[in-house]
């Protein structure tokens, strides 16, 4: 049976209405990685993420669907859907500002190289055009900076822009400066092959958690990219 996660305050609460077992199944442990709440019976604080045709709000409940239709709209999302497109529109009902790109948290071992100092680092937020780091000294916001780190068996090499720089301490001995890099000089195929590795790693999580014959139903809704695809069946 599939529990509650992350009962944190202020959280977004969730209840999972759909067809297919496997499909619940695995939105609800990928809703609980993007650290979402997933409730198992419905009330009023409750939102509903639901096929349409398989379930019925409570009143003044709001709702979330899914479709098999070509109509859309900002609630509704059509089946098959991308990974994307799902953070997206969950990203847009319940957080202001919404972030526009899924992100992973990571611990990526990473090379910061700026003004003739280098830092060993590591990555441990990172999306298709940009990545949280943490050092310690500070940067200036819009100061360019080279990173180098490897994804997936391939290194990257990008020239980034320091976004913000936040001073933080994990320890009273410790001074660290958290900084957001945003890259440069990405082509269409670079953000592609990071949007895989994010989306393909999520997916794996899942997948660890579940039987292969749940996961195999529920992937079926979820429309996947050719490098996807293919970290999925390497992973057999």
């Amino acid at each position: 049976m599939l529990e509650n996660l992350y009962q944190k305050p202020n959280q977004p609460k969730l209840v999972i209405r759909v067809a297919d077992p496997g499909l619940e199944e695995l939105l609800s442990l990928l809703l609980q990685e993007w650290r979402y709440q997933v409730a198992l019976d419905p009330d009023e604080e409750t939102t509903l993420l639901g096929e349409e045709g398989v379930c019925d709000p409570t009143p003044f409940q709001r709702a979330i669907w899914l479709n098999h239709s070509s109509y859309s709209s900002q609630g509704r999302l059509q089946i098959p859907f991308t990974i994307e497109e799902l953070y997206s529109l969950l990203e847009r009902r319940f957080h202001r500002p919404p972030r526009r790109h899924l992100r992973l948290a990571a611990e990526l071992p990473a090379r910061l190289e700026h003004g003739g100092k280098t830092w060993d680092t590591v990555i441990s937020s990172l999306s298709d055009q940009g990545c949280r780091i943490s050092i310690p000294e500070e940067l200036v916001r819009g100061e360019h900076v080279k990173i180098s780190f490897e994804v997936a068996g391939v290194r990257q090499q990008c020239e980034s822009r320091v976004i913000y720089s936040m001073q933080r301490r994990p320890s009273p001995s410790d001074e660290r400066f958290a900084i957001g890099l945003l890259f440069g000089h990405q082509t269409s195929q670079d953000r592609q092959f990071l949007r895989d590795f994010i989306t393909s790693s999520y997916l794996l999580r899942v997948k660890q958690k579940m039987s292969d014959q749940n996961f195999q139903a529920g992937i079926q809704s979820i429309r996947l990219s050719a490098g996807v695809h293919s970290a999925l069946d390497a992973d057999t």
